[in-house]
């Protein structure tokens, strides 16, 4: 053929309209559908390894300490119930390999949180532990009870003792604002004879003998500066909170930065009971939430081993000898590194008597356990408790002890 032959043309079939035909509405729904579900399934799996990064790294870093002191419930319940939305990865795909995958994601994500949730529910709350509640204190226990009692709407409001606690312990151990002929006529509501012993805020109420009882400063200045930012959010944290107290039910209070805390070494003599004498470190910590706790942690470790390593004139003791009850309020969720740090890893009471949703602040709507009581191992736990008061913003802690 010469090259200039016309060359023949494949036969075209003419469009039937001129505008392309539109996709099926439904496909798009599907697509939307599943593309929802994967960003929920991801969703779901950035949780559960955030929640796993908060019990294995805690608050070690400051920047990222609040991971660690997310609620367990809170968490479970926001995944549980996203959970579900994860089957919509498996609408209508077009091949069955992308079926498969989405069902083995779906299926592992689902075990994992099973296991999360099954170990919340056995090492954190301890729930199995409910099946043997309601053990009465046995003979030769002694009760101690613990309450950070500084509010600002009680400072001078007369609080009935026995109304809140609900009986006598042997120690009563309170923070408190209140002057000192308010806060005693609200401790006779107990009617009981108690040695009565006060350090600024520290009030220490005791049956047993206080053989001595002394406080100790820790300055923790060299990590509390901050910059604009963070005395921005301070301010906008306390304005809202107290905004808000009112509807909620909350008491006002002021977030100040952490400048200082205390230890109030307490020696008992509590021989008729255990046999031995008792030495307590009651703790208290700011609530500066923007304070870096690990750093403050090793501070107040650092003060401790200063003042068990200095020996009393008097005495020709230690002046802070090794502790066999560690309590306060140390402003810092249960299971954080920073407390096991400061108590040198003791168990918490709760870990060895407790069980359920332990939560002691605020009092209205209880989020986080910050009140704490560390055992040594000459003492048995028989129970542990948070009680509800009709003011303040913290929970009771109620413990019962015997020695081993």
């Amino acid at each position: 053929m010469p090259f200039f032959a016309p060359r023949s043309k494949a036969p075209t079939v003419p469009p039937t309209s001129g505008v392309a035909s539109p996709r099926p509405l439904t496909a798009w729904a599907m697509w939307f559908i599943r593309v929802a579900g994967w960003c929920v399934l991801f969703g779901v799996g950035l949780g559960l390894l955030v929640f796993w990064y908060g019990q294995i790294i805690s608050d070690r870093i400051h920047v990222l300490q609040f991971i660690g002191w997310l609620p367990s419930w809170m968490v479970l319940c926001v995944l549980g119930a996203l959970l579900p939305l994860t089957l919509l990865t498996r609408v209508n795909p077009k091949l069955a390999l992308r079926r498969r995958r989405a069902r083995a994601l779906t299926q592992t994500l689902g075990v994992a949180f099973l296991l999360t949730c099954l170990f919340v529910v056995v090492f954190e709350m301890h729930w199995h532990r409910a099946l043997g509640s309601g053990v009465t204190a046995r003979p030769g226990s002694i009760r101690l009870v613990h309450w950070n009692q500084e509010a600002l709407s009680i400072t001078k409001t007369i609080v009935p003792m026995r109304d809140e606690i609900g009986y006598a312990p042997d120690v009563l151990l309170v923070n408190s604002n209140q002057p000192g002929q308010i806060f005693e006529q609200s401790l006779k509501t107990l009617a009981r004879p108690y040695a009565l012993q006060r350090h600024a805020g520290f009030v220490i109420a005791s049956a047993f003998p206080i053989l001595q009882s002394r406080a100790f400063h820790i300055s923790l200045v060299g990590t509390s500066r901050e910059g604009t930012r963070q005395h921005q959010a301070r301010r906008w944290m306390e304005d809202h909170w107290n905004e808000w107290a009112q509807a909620l039910g909350l008491a006002r209070r002021e977030f100040p930065r952490a400048v200082a805390g205390a230890i109030v070494l307490i020696e008992l003599d509590t021989r008729q009971k255990l046999g031995r004498t008792t030495t307590l470190w009651w703790v208290d910590l700011p609530s500066d939430p923007f304070a870096p706790r690990w750093a403050n942690a090793k501070i107040v470790r650092a003060r401790i081993d200063e003042l068990s390593a200095a020996i009393d004139s008097d005495s020709g003791r230690s002046l802070l000898p090794l502790a066999d009850i560690v309590i306060g309020d140390f402003n810092t969720p249960r299971g954080s590194a920073s407390l096991d740090l400061i108590t040198g890893s003791l168990p918490h009471a709760f870990d060895l008597a407790g069980w359920g949703d332990a939560r002691s602040f605020p009092r209205t709507y209880p989020v986080i356990h910050v009140d704490h009581t560390f055992v040594s191992a000459g003492l048995s736990v028989e129970a542990y408790e948070l009680i509800r008061p009709s003011q303040g913003d913290h929970w009771l802690q109620s413990v019962t002890l015997h020695a081993r």
